[in-house]
């Protein structure tokens, strides 16, 4: 940070990859009048191109699309998932991803000690991610921090009802309640509650789709 400023002084700008980032920046105290941000993108091509078709014929399923890493947070959707079975809703997970071994490793043991290794289901390096997505209802994001989350982009864009964690770089992406849901870091309660609503209310998980695939 003390090196970042003191180039700060020599540069004429310093671009963010989304507003959230930005604001970070102000926050740590760097010039506010060298201080934007330029959004990362995705092709929307890819998505428009993707057969829509009926909502209700997706499956009525959870997935998350991130690398195994520290930044990521698998273990809060697991646990969810977990209190979810706990509460007789059965729900499938599929995570998308590579990332560190170690780190995977620790979250495929949780799910077999909360006993959901069931329906926990850890598919690795997906080709067809954009056709995959379009085939759930339900994506998450459940992570500590990020920049601009492309992942999460790409499942507005597939017409998935989104729920994500309330942190810089995803709470300046979803208006809540409108384009997805936004849950509090680390609370696997909440999650499971937002979770089983949507699960359970296909028009307004329905809803919540259409208007993230418009917004993106």
């Amino acid at each position: 940070l003390w090196l970042a400023k003191r180039l700060a002084q020599h540069t004429r700008w310093i671009v963010g990859v989304s507003e959230g980032v930005c604001s970070e920046l102000l926050r740590l105290g760097f010039p506010a009048e060298k201080c934007t941000f330029v959004n990362n993108g995705i092709d929307l091509n890819i998505y428009r191109a993707l057969p829509v078709g009926d909502f209700s014929e997706r499956k009525n399923a959870v997935v998350m699309s991130a690398r195994f890493a520290k930044q990521k947070d698998h273990s809060t959707l697991i646990k969810a998932v977990a209190l979810l079975k706990e509460r007789a809703v059965t729900v499938e997970l599929a995570l998308l991803g590579g990332g560190k071994k170690s780190v995977k490793e620790r979250c495929i043991k949780l799910s077999q000690q909360l006993a959901v290794d069931d329906c926990v289901h850890f598919l690795g390096h997906v080709d067809q991610v954009p056709e995959l997505l379009a085939q759930h209802k339900i994506a998450v994001l459940i992570t500590h921090y990020e920049g601009m989350p492309l992942a999460l982009v790409e499942a507005m864009a597939a017409g998935c009802a989104v729920v994500a964690s309330r942190v810089v770089g995803v709470r300046e992406l979803i208006i809540d309640g409108s384009t997805g849901v936004l849950v509090d870091p680390g609370d696997e309660h909440q999650l499971a509650d937002v979770l089983q609503a949507l699960l359970s209310d296909n028009e307004r998980a329905q809803m919540l789709g259409a208007a993230a695939r418009q917004y993106a």
